[in-house]
């Protein structure tokens, strides 16, 4: 073990300590500061931000990045080292991160050094161009070509549009909108792109009568469920209105195709749950998701009621919804387009009496796959023929996976029974090339274990089959009328007719006999719609008639229908459905409001079920506003001719008093029995529930005790569960809270659970002090898969690492990027997550500390009550995944925009479980600096202890400690200034294996010509190098050979005041490797 390896047990805690004794913080986005605004820590923007997009521009200079500044993606934070008072003005160019990704699936590759982006114009010069002078036309934008060449890589050529336009064409008529294209194949001619290729296209044009909208459109379809059905399309829209008529057109690519599931949820697990089928992962668009649990719809939101990882298309229920076994959780959502390209066409028409009467609506919509538009790949004859073979028994889609070939990976294997499976031996030590398809949990023998290895685990006992999937193209026509009366003031008709026609397999004309089927409502009401708050008597009667071959583009069906009507529980019907309801609420002078509502759903020859309901508030103007209902259900369940009953009471009664606006209380109690036969034997279930419930401004405390008894031969007390919730959001002087805590304790056949969910959000920042401090608190329990690390190749120049003596080495200009895999196996852990942020910046000091901590404690691991301390972690736990990031910094003594002496720690660390063995990482160093300045002279010496452990499962393994001098001189001149360092390093592994280094570099930055600037950074290095074996590139520090020269330039300049050109070479050479030269040139051109 390396002579400095007890340096760096805690180097969080020592800065730390160290620190109280001395002491007793969806798109590019642009940020200038003024000189008062400049210091030497910038919050540039609250969240993280992509990696490689900033870009700063001092006094017209440009920073480099590591040179005169660094940054912390994560929180958004800029650490000026160039002196700070020296800055007369900084802009800042950035793109913050979309809150939506999600960091496991995979690194977002950094953009690369790339220029800024375009700045704003002059005043004299940033007002539109006109057209004419009858015409208020304004159009603004900017043209980039770029191009980047390297050894022994490929040349890339781009180009990319920036352009608005607003104004009249004509007296009345009006256009709006923006253009980004960003790239596009050289082969079509920048005239010739298509509109997929354009990263963004809005344009709109509209008049008094008119409306067209090209790009990103929302889609309106009609009569979706609980408010409109929006579908995101891109494509082309357009409307015209002509007295009392209107039309309306639509052509695009949708990005996604309607689905619906349902499912129960876990004990103990508030997620995530996987929403698309099987082990299938289909990335959901952004926004498309409903969802409700136990007929409630929920809102999304880490400060509501659930997160969205589109990506991973996941739920994770916040401490706001308790989840459990007992939990009903449906989701309406659209996968995103991943085997065909797909189309929407739309036609539609509609007209309305002068007095709004009377109107007709007409629609006509086809979506489908683009069958001769596979996205990726194509189908061979033998694929079209086994579709065409197929029919609409769509899940025989596939083909054997299994292919013989000697250099393959797979050996053929036979199980006690005979049945054949593959056994994974290695590259080239096999018989077979094995492809494997997701199929669905307890549908597949296989389990993934990560890389290219599948394992058997038995027939119906893993997730995937060595097949493969051939993608079927579908297309769904949809016809829909709907016709509304208001023959009288309070009175209404709505008749709505919708047929569909759904062909499942486009290579197919088998089974099409079954294609058509339709949808009948009927409504019809008088007086004021029926409500618990009516003021009026009124009365509503609706019928719903579904064919049995209908296909929805949208719900059709209400949340928990299963529930409500006590459908059998797997009833999958096979004829039509009739759903006819009738509500009517009838107002006493008193006054009383008497509820009345009824309903019968009928699948013929099947299942009947019906119930009526009524609900009485004896006094609408009490502050108490008492309720009562009761509710009454019997069905019947036609089973192979043998007709089963069901039955469900429902009895309940609240009050809700409301004191004043921001205080109040509520109770209610609610008697819910229900039985049936379905089964051949008498079953039921009788919950009964307690809530108490009181408000005071942004406080809430909530109470519910739940009890459940079973019958099977008698009722008995299966379960009882206490759960409580409390929520306060509130700021008190210069504090900011949010607290949100639920706490349950669950006992069910004598053996009792306890679960507690929270999150807890607090900040402080006096004003005046200097001082700023933020943390945050969240515990939950979750179901998270297994995930392991891989590496991908990807196009030369777009990846963050290179592959280079069995390593990935990281390098912005690599060809591989590195990401987390999903793996078969996963595990019920707690999550736990916290955060610490402080900072503190008087006259004299500067302190920041960062300190994360992510946590997937395994189910038999214990998280103690110290876990509330910001810096501790239990490594001696059972963990799935573990992160720990600390990171401190310390600067006394300021003298004039610098600090004389700094003090800087960081430890940045994780753990994951791969195949049942844990495997960690961890990188650590302490750095300390001494400033010096004497006219436009500076001088720093930084001394710094390193040390990098990594097991065997990471690239580059092996445990790297070592120490580097570096003494700095800065000066700075009229026109820029120039930088100067001379380094020692030495690092040792714990093979024996040492490298020495002196390093001397040389970088001057220099404004030549009015307007631009140029920079040039020469690094030479000799090395003494004592190794016998294996190499990691981390022990040399990526320098390689016995003497070298790394080198870059990069010039930036304004040419005229809307035309730019930059452009930068960069090399890497030593006498034991090939030359790497890459360059890049732009051209900016603003109109």
């Amino acid at each position: 073990m390396s002579r400095f390896h007890n340096i760096f047990r805690q180097p969080a805690s020592l800065v730390f300590f160290i620190s109280i004794i001395l002491c007793a913080n969806a798109g590019a986005a642009l940020k200038v500061l003024k000189a008062d605004q400049i210091k030497s820590r910038i919050k540039i923007h609250d969240g993280p931000i992509v990696n490689g997009s900033d870009s700063l521009i001092a006094d017209d200079i440009r920073l480099s990045r590591e040179g005169d500044y660094n940054i912390d993606y994560l929180e958004g934070v800029i650490f000026l080292t160039t002196p700070a008072d020296s800055i007369r003005e900084l802009t800042v160019y950035f793109t913050p991160l979309p809150s939506w990704l999600k960091k496991q699936y995979g690194i977002l590759p950094d953009i690369g050094d790339s220029p800024p982006p375009i700045r704003s114009l002059p005043a004299e010069h940033a007002g539109p161009r006109r057209m004419s002078d009858a015409s208020a036309m304004k159009i603004r934008g900017a043209k980039k070509f770029s191009v980047i060449s390297q050894t022994g890589g490929t040349s890339q050529f781009d180009q990319s549009l920036e352009m608005t336009i607003n104004g009249e064409i004509t007296p009345g008529l009006t256009v709006s909108g923006s253009v980004a294209d960003r790239g596009y194949d050289p082969s079509y001619g920048a005239i010739n792109s298509q509109i997929s290729e354009l990263d963004k296209l809005n344009l709109k044009i509209s008049s008094k009568n008119f409306y067209s909208e090209i790009g990103d459109l929302e889609y309106n379809q009609l009569s979706g469920y609980n408010g409109p059905n929006i579908k995101q399309v891109s494509g082309i829209t357009a409307a015209l209105t002509a007295g009392n008529y209107n039309f309306g057109a639509l052509f695009g690519r949708p990005r996604g195709k309607f689905r619906t599931v349902r499912f129960r949820g876990q004990d103990r697990i508030q997620g995530p749950y996987q929403i698309t089928s099987g082990n299938t992962i289909e990335a959901v668009v952004p926004g498309s998701e409903k969802i409700w649990v136990d007929g409630k719809l929920l809102d999304r939101g880490a400060d509501k009621d659930y997160i969205m990882d589109y990506p991973a298309a996941t739920v994770t229920f916040t401490p706001k919804v308790l989840i459990d076994s007992r939990s009903r959780i449906e989701v309406d959502f659209e996968p995103l387009t991943t085997d065909y390209q797909r189309e929407i066409y739309s036609v539609s028409g509609g007209t309305m009496a002068g007095d709004s009467s009377l109107y007709l609506k007409i629609d006509f919509t086809r979506e489908g796959d683009d069958r001769d538009r596979l996205k990726t790949g194509e189908l061979s004859a033998g694929d079209i023929g086994i579709l065409q073979n197929i029919g609409d028994s769509i899940s025989s889609n596939y083909k054997d996976g299994a292919v013989y070939d000697t250099t393959g990976a797979y050996l053929e294997r036979f199980d006690s029974t005979g049945y054949r499976f593959f056994e994974y031996v290695g590259d080239s030590l096999g018989d077979y090339r094995v492809n494997f398809s997701p199929v669905g949990d307890g549908n597949g023998d296989y389990l993934f274990d990560g890389g290219d290895i599948y394992r058997y685990v038995g027939r119906n006992q893993g997730n995937y089959l060595p097949i493969i999937l051939i993608p079927v193209p579908e297309r769904e026509d949809f016809l829909e009328t709907e016709l509304g009366i208001r023959p009288g003031k309070n009175s209404r008709l709505k008749v709505i007719m919708k047929q569909s026609n759904y062909d499942r397999n486009l290579y197919s004309n088998l089974d099409d006999n079954n294609n058509t089927g339709g949808q009948y409502i009927f409504s019809a009401g008088i007086g004021e719609s029926p409500s618990l708050h009516s003021n009026q008597s009124g009365v509503d009667i609706s019928a719903n008639i579904i064919n049995k071959n209908f296909k929805a583009r949208s719900r059709r069906k209400d949340p928990d229908l299963e529930r409500n009507y006590l459908i059998p529980t797997g009833l999958q019907p096979k004829n039509d459905e009739r759903n006819y309801k009738l509500a009517s609420s009838l107002i006493i002078p008193g006054p009383f409001n008497v509820h009345l509502n009824s309903g019968l759903l009928d699948y013929k020859d099947i299942f009947k079920s019906y119930y009526g309901a009524v609900t009485i508030i004896p006094d609408m103007k009490s502050s108490l506003f008492p309720r009562m209902t009761y509710r009454r259900l019997k069905a019947e369940y036609d089973s192979a001719g043998t007709v089963f009953d069901g039955e469900s009471e429902l009895y309940s009664a609240g009050l809700n008093y409301d004191i004043n606006g921001k205080t109040g209380a509520a109770a209610a109690f609610s008697h819910d029995r229900r039985w049936n036969e379905y089964s051949g034997s008498m079953r039921g279930t009788t919950e009964i529930i307690y809530n108490l419930s009181a408000r005071y401004g942004p406080a809430r405390v909530e109470f519910e005790r739940y009890d459940e008894d079973t019958l099977i031969i008698d009722w008995i007390n299966r379960l009882t569960r206490y759960q409580g919730k409390i929520g306060l959001v509130g700021r008190i002087k210069a504090i900011n809270g949010e607290i949100y805590l639920t706490g349950k304790r669950s006992t069910r056949n004598d053996l009792t659970e306890e679960q507690f969910l929270g999150r807890v959000k607090i900040s402080y920042a006096p004003s005046g002090q200097n001082l700023a401090v933020s943390g945050s608190y969240a515990l939950s329990d979750e179901n998270r898969f297994e995930r392991g690390v891989r590496y991908i190749e990807v196009e030369s120049g777009e990846g963050q690492y290179i592959l280079m003596d069995s390593q990935y080495i990281p390098d912005p200009d690599g060809n591989y990027i590195e990401i987390e895999e999903i793996h078969s196996t996963q595990a019920q852990v707690s999550r736990g997550e916290k955060s610490l942020q402080l900072s503190y910046n008087p006259d004299d000091i500067y302190f920041r500390m960062t300190a994360n901590t992510i946590e997937e404690l395994l189910d038999e691991g214990d998280r103690n009550l110290l876990w509330v301390l910001p810096l501790y972690s239990d490594g001696s736990q059972p963990y799935l995944l573990r992160r720990l990031y600390y990171r401190e910094e310390l600067k006394i003594l300021n003298y004039g925009g610098y600090y004389f002496a700094g003090l800087t720690s960081s430890y940045n660390y994780e753990s994951r479980r791969v195949g049942g063995s844990d495997y960690e990482k961890y990188e650590t160093d302490i750095k300390a600096a001494f400033n010096e300045a004497s006219g436009e002279w500076r001088f720093i010496q930084e001394g710094a202890f390193f040390k990098d452990v990594r097991d065997d499962y990471y690239s580059s393994p092996g445990n790297i400690d070592g120490f580097s001098i570096k003494v700095s001189v800065i000066r700075r001149l009229t026109r820029g200034q120039i930088n100067s360092s001379v380094i020692y390093r030495y690092a040792e592994d714990e093979g024996g294996a040492d490298s020495r280094q002196y390093i001397a570099s040389i970088s001057p930055r220099l404004r030549l010509i009015a307007g631009g600037e140029t920079s040039l950074k020469i690094e030479g290095y000799l090395q003494d190098l004592d190794s016998d074996g294996f190499v990691s590139y981390r022990l040399t520090g990526n320098r390689y050979g016995e003497k070298g020269v790394n080198w870059s330039v990069r010039s930036d300049y304004k040419v005229r005041k809307d035309l730019r050109i930059n452009f930068s070479f960069s090399g890497r050479h030593s006498n034991n490797r090939k030359p790497r030269i890459i360059g890049r040139g732009e051209v900016i051109a603003n109109f």
